[in-house]
């Protein structure tokens, strides 16, 4: 037999030997995809611990596999069309409720987007978030003398201002937060705010139910918006309100059709009636929910 052939049938024997390897590959995976799916399922088992790991792994990978890895997507205009959204939003909250407050504290600041544009209000903004290499990044871009950032988790954050903050923003906090520690978190926020001072939380909700989404690669916990207007934030809850922007993640399709884009990106405030229109109540959304001290 010539080297040639010979070759061929020792290629074809690995072939055979790498599929053997990759059956028992995957029902090895497949047996481990279950077996942490079906602790998820079931009622039998306490997985906050897991569930912690699964959340900070994602976010340890987020931005270096999305293109904005805060708004998890790769898209450009879902990236400029909800900034500029939340950023007209906000600023309405901030010139109804908190006019003329001088400190301000952005929880889980990322890549410090909201921190800049707090700080065109604020005369004095902290950034804060659990990534290292976040901070480390957002402190080297830094240019503005009024923004400090901090890698510390918030239960440290008291040490940063004295006679606490005027304005504290934190968004999509909660729904990663599992509902054990939803009360501490919400009681520690409160008390890093000045007398009066204003907390504005932002996050993914549900309009009917609520779904703690749990799985090998993701969790994250979507409650009514309801749950947020009551019990311990009943007190101190002042407003809240829809944030549509949350489902340009949803809109594909009505983007595509109707090619809308330019018009939202100069109007953001179309989303108010796009998403009414287009989309079902079922869908994932977003709220604002404002609180007083």
């Amino acid at each position: 037999m010539d080297k040639n052939n010979q070759d061929i049938i020792d290629a074809l024997a690995r072939l055979s030997e790498i599929e053997l390897q990759q059956q028992k590959l995957e029902q090895e995976y497949n047996y481990l995809q279950d077996k942490i799916h079906l602790a998820f399922d079931s009622n039998k088992y306490q997985t906050v611990e897991a569930e912690k790991h699964i959340i900070s792994n994602f976010w340890a990978q987020a931005y270096g596999k999305y293109l904005d890895g805060g708004y998890i997507t790769n898209d450009p205009f879902i990236v400029d069309a909800r900034f500029k959204y939340e950023k007209v939003t906000i600023d309405s909250f901030i010139r109804q409720y908190a006019n003329g407050y001088k400190t301000c504290l952005d929880v889980g600041c990322g890549n410090g987007r909201y921190t800049k544009f707090l700080a065109e209000t604020f005369s004095r903004c902290i950034g804060i978030d659990l990534s290292e290499q976040r901070i480390a990044d957002n402190k080297a871009e830094n240019t503005l003398g009024n923004v400090e950032y901090q890698c510390c988790d918030i239960s440290n954050s008291s040490k940063l201002v004295e006679n606490g903050y005027d304005f504290i923003f934190i968004g999509d906090i909660f729904m990663y937060t599992h509902e054990s520690n939803v009360e501490e978190l919400f009681k520690l926020l409160v008390s890093l705010l000045s007398e009066n001072g204003i907390l504005l939380i932002r996050e993914s909700t549900l309009l009917q139910g609520k779904e703690n989404y749990r799985s090998k690669n993701y969790v994250a916990y979507y409650r009514n918006f309801k749950f947020y207007c009551s019990s311990i934030f009943e007190r101190h809850l002042i407003h809240h309100q829809r944030n549509y922007s949350y489902n340009l993640y949803h809109l594909k399709k009505y983007f595509n059709v109707h090619q809308q884009h330019s018009a939202v990106l100069d109007n953001p405030e179309l989303l108010n009636t796009i998403v009414p229109d287009y989309l079902p109540n079922e869908v994932r959304t977003g709220h604002f929910f404002l609180y007083k001290k």
